[in-house]
């Protein structure tokens, strides 16, 4: 009788570990995509931009935000943005960049913009 309920409670706990186990070994064939960066010279406007077949480190980066904007505009500051068109990078991810370029003689901070 001993024998049994060993046994018993062994294929029971071989049988928990099976069932934990099996989630652990299933996944997507198709591994994800870390990144698509925007083929901007595409035809195809779906959805956003298709993704380029060679990403490149330029790809990344802009200069755009590093330049100061021209600040003679009535509110004296100006507001520079960068999105997908600018930075191929950001296609996908939901993110667009902006920095705000206050001109010198204004004491004021710009109000917020969202």
């Amino acid at each position: 009788m001993m024998v049994r309920s060993c046994s018993s409670l062994f294929l029971a706990a071989v049988a928990v570990a099976l069932v934990l186990a099996v989630p652990s070994l299933a996944s997507d064939p198709d591994n994800l995509q870390d990144i698509c960066v925007a083929d901007l010279n595409s035809e195809l406007k779906l959805n956003g931009f298709p993704c380029k077949a060679n990403a490149t480190a330029e790809d990344f980066f802009s200069g755009i935000l590093a330049k100061p904007g021209a600040t003679n505009t009535t509110s004296g500051s100006v507001v520079t943005g960068a999105n997908v068109e600018k930075v191929p990078g950001l296609n996908t991810l939901g993110v667009s960049l902006a920095s705000t370029t206050p001109a010198a003689s204004t004491r004021r901070t710009p109000t917020a913009r969202h």
